[in-house]
């Protein structure tokens, strides 16, 4: 005869429970209210995402979005831009910046890592 394995079934506290429900729309409400920078490598559409799906409803507009963006995450940075906008990058994937920033003599000392 084989033994019956006995099922634990854990009970959540409510706050346990909306924790969990929760998830990913608490991190990003902490992120909102702490005003910290929000750093993103070609990232409008993972923005788009995060503000339709854990902020509200996209804006009409792509200048309305920016503004209500904006309101909510005024530091924030695209790293392809910038390494674009600075004309030392030749190629602007991450890859490429990464490995220009890390091996050229001329940013390894101006960057530590």
């Amino acid at each position: 005869m084989v033994p019956k394995e006995e099922s634990t079934v854990k009970v959540l506290s409510n706050e346990d429970l909306f924790k969990q429900e929760m998830g990913l729309s608490l991190v990003i409400e902490e992120i909102i209210k702490s005003k910290k920078p929000l750093v993103g490598h070609n990232p409008m559409y993972d923005w788009l995402y995060v503000y339709n799906q854990f902020v509200a409803p996209l804006p009409e507009t792509y200048s309305e979005f920016i503004k209500a963006w904006n309101s909510k995450f005024p530091l924030t940075f695209d790293s392809k831009v910038l390494a674009f906008k600075s004309m030392a990058f030749y190629r602007t994937s991450l890859g490429d910046v990464f490995d220009k920033c890390t091996n050229d003599d001329k940013f390894k000392k101006m960057l530590k890592f």
